[in-house]
């Protein structure tokens, strides 16, 4: 394992398919829409598909101040994550030899859930400027009933498939 910009990235089985170079890894993140969030408690994992914004060392998410996500992270903080981007299937003559071209990213954190209203606003900026490209206006009843999930990330790493 090594560092890359303070995250430390683990090292992959099928060498000639990782991805070690920052900024290539943050551009799958930059191009990804979804985020799976995956949580477990008690030996059980969960996994849920969110939408999300990445600055930093940082991910942020927004959901409701209850429900499931939210009771497992204040049991079990520490999560992991997968995203993809330019995802395509690619045919051939013979069905075995059919496969996928993406690039992925896999990565552990630590989830902490963000109390401060204007840290909030912050979040919602970072989560809005990832899809539209600019920050929002949020109001103040938005804010107070939604929760923002801050994972701090400790470890990832990039995969390209295909051709």
């Amino acid at each position: 394992m090594f560092r890359v910009n303070r995250v430390r990235m683990t090292a992959m089985r099928k060498k000639e398919k990782e991805i070690q170079d920052r900024a290539e890894i943050e551009a799958v993140i930059q191009r990804a829409d979804i985020c799976r969030l995956g949580l477990s408690v008690d030996n059980r994992p969960y996994i849920v598909p969110l939408n999300f914004g990445f600055e930093g060392n940082c991910l942020y998410f927004h959901t409701a101040r209850e429900g499931k996500k939210i009771d497992m992270i204040r049991q079990n903080n520490a999560v992991c994550f997968e995203m993809e981007a330019d995802g395509h299937l690619v045919r051939s003559e013979n069905p075995c030899d059919w496969s996928m071209k993406y690039r992925s990213v896999v990565g552990y954190g630590t989830a902490s859930l963000l109390t401060d209203a204007e840290k909030k606003r912050r979040a919602l900026d970072v989560i809005m400027e990832h899809y539209s490209g600019r920050p929002g206006e949020y109001p103040d009843n938005l804010v107070d009933r939604l929760a923002i999930i801050k994972v701090e990330i400790d470890s990832m790493t990039g995969k390209r498939s295909g051709t």
